[in-house]
Parts: structure tokens; sequence; C-alpha cells
């Protein structure tokens, strides 16, 4: 059986680099580009959670979807700007990958950065935008074995890295999708739907979902603002952002409500629960963080909607009220599941 690894997430912190290959043709071709171990490179935000940039654009997902051959993990000195990173690394969220300068950053050949990204690339924005570039490299020339021979960083992978003896399902499946992908795609159309109508208006918005809704709200013309507010709502509409509602609900409840109803059904050995154990308490852990971060931004949107009136931010407060009535539904399940194994196999936890 081949080697596979993954991470022990409650020893993660944010701002951690992740650095893997896999042995796809793909990451074969890139490493032998680079003369690099490593073909890929992402960091470690907040909530349990990691943020790439890949075929379909910036995405977040759970660390505990990460099941790779080859693997690496560093650690920035100073924790803080760590953080500072990761947090600033959030506002790329969504945006589309940049193919060509993916290719051309092995020969030095970007001349300037662009609002489409690639792994490396994305990284080394979220440094240079807090002050602290990682190298005297363009952000848009940096390769990730740029970042694994950076002398900022200390590998620590031996400290976060393990071999799972049981592999969940949902991660021997190749291709599988998770909420955040299909939002990812969704909000990539819903920018570029505001683009072009900007174009035609000779406003230049700025890329990124999160940066339109901060521009809308600082615009002085008004009449713009209401234009611009119709248009983004109308976008949110059209490319129906409210269906990942229900998306999750089949994707992510809907198999969760099955697994419960199940438990007592199965007989499961030390090695099944004790993964699934770890997966399911990781999970929930990112859930609480996740929740606490939506119910910040329900009080943002809340708060701007009742001071500017505008309807972009009505919608987004509904949107995040169900985000969060959704968020309620899998805690509550996963904490059912969790409790089933610790009161059925006490042995296993002794």
């Amino acid at each position: 059986m081949k080697k596979l690894y993954m991470l022990e997430t409650s020893k993660l912190q944010p701002g951690d680099l992740i650095l893997t290959s896999e042995k796809s043709s793909l990451s074969m071709l890139i490493r032998l580009g680079l003369w690099s171990r490593f073909s890929h490179v992402s960091m470690v935000v907040s909530g349990g959670l990691y943020v790439e940039a890949l075929g379909l654009g910036v995405r977040v997902r759970s660390l505990n979807t990460i099941l790779v051959n080859n693997i690496k993990v560093l650690r920035y000195g100073d924790s803080n700007s760590a953080l500072n990173a990761s947090e600033a690394i959030k506002e790329y969220l969504h945006s589309e990958y940049w193919w060509q300068g993916a290719i051309k950053s092995r020969f030095r050949l970007n001349r300037k950065d662009s609002n489409t990204l690639f792994c490396s690339n994305l990284v080394a924005l979220a440094f240079s935008d807090i002050g602290l570039p990682i190298s005297q490299i363009l952000p848009s020339n940096i390769t990730p074995k740029d970042i694994e021979r950076s002398k900022s960083f200390t590998d620590i992978t031996n400290d976060v890295v393990f071999r799972p003896k049981y592999i969940p399902i949902f991660l021997k499946e190749s291709g599988f999708q998770t909420v955040s992908d299909i939002e990812t795609l969704t909000m990539q159309k819903i920018c570029l739907s505001i683009d072009l109508w900007g174009s035609k208006q000779g406003l230049e918005t700025p890329y990124g979902f999160l940066k339109i809704l901060k521009f809308l709200y600082t615009l002085d013309d008004k009449l713009l603002q209401q234009k611009l507010d119709i248009v983004i709502v109308e976008a949110i509409q059209e490319h129906r952002l409210t269906d990942l509602i229900l998306y999750a609900r089949n994707k992510v409840i809907a198999p969760l409500e099955q697994v419960f109803l199940k438990l007592d059904k199965t007989s499961h050995s030390k090695e099944t629960v004790s993964v699934e154990y770890y997966l399911m308490e990781s999970g929930h852990n990112s859930l609480l963080e996740s929740q606490k971060v939506l119910n910040e931004n329900l009080g943002i949107y809340r708060d701007l909607f009742m001071q500017s009136k505008l309807m972009s931010f009505e919608v987004m407060t509904a949107y995040t009220e169900a985000l969060l009535k959704q968020h309620d539904y899998v805690i509550r399940y996963i904490v059912g599941i969790l409790n089933y194994y610790y009161e059925t196999y006490p042995q296993y936890f002794e």
C-alpha cells in the first residue's frame, strides 16, 4: 500500500504552510519543471481550515480533507505575524486561478501581480500584504520550491503529520466537492458579472466579493451606489448563491443524518472508531470556530444594512442566517455521533 499522510489539525496554527505533492501527472510535471519535491502550497487559517489556489480558484477547505503522498509543513517564526498573514489571505477567497502565471513563474517572467492567482503566488501575497515579504522575488514569480527554501520558516512536519491506519470513504473518492468548492465557482461568476457591468459604466470595481461589498459601502456617489447595489443583488440571484443552502442540505446534512441512523446497526473496529472520532471531533471544533466567524459577519451585515439600507447587505444577512442554521444542524448530528462512539465503545478511549 502506498504511503499516505494526514495532519494532526489540533497541532497546527494559522499561518502554517503546507507543501504537498501527489502521484498525479500534473503534480509530476510541476515537480519536474521546478526540480522540486513539492508541486503545491497552501496556508492554514483559523477554524481547522486551509486556503489554497488551484484549478477552480482560491478556496477554503477543512484540514481533514488533506490526504497526500508527500507533505512538508512549515511555520513562520513570529506567530502574530503568521496569524495576520492568515487573515490577509482570506481577502483573496474565490479569486480565479492564474494558469499562465504559474507556468511563467518557473522562469521569473511575470512582471506584475494579477487579479488571478496560483498557489505560491497567493501565499507570498498574504505575507507581502502585511509588510513581511518572504523573498526578494516578486510574489508573482515565487514557486513552491522558493517557499520550501525560505529561511523565514521552520520545518515542523514530524510534529504534525501522521499515517492513518484507516482512510475515510469520502477521501478515497477522487474529485469530491465541498460546499466551499461550489461557493468559490459561484462567487467567481458573481464577481465577473459585477466587473462586466463596471467596465460598461467606466467604473473600476475591485476583484473579490468582500472587496466589492466594502467598495459599495464607501461609494460617495449615492446614485452610482444604488445602481451597484442593484447589480450585486441581481448577480447573486442570477447565479443562485442561496442554492448553496440546498446543496449543503443534500451533501452534508442528509449524509450525516444517515450515518447517525445507522450507527447502532453496524459494528466498528477500534481503527475505524479512532479515525472517525478524530475526524468528527476536529470537524466539530472547526464548525464552532466557523460559527463564531459567521456570527461576527452576521452582526456586520446587519449593522451595514441598518446604516445604509442597501439591499446587498440585507441579502447577505439572510444568507448568513441560513448558513448559521445549517451549522447548528451539522453540529447537533456530529455531537450525537461523538457521544454514541464514546458511550458504545468506552474501551477504545481508555
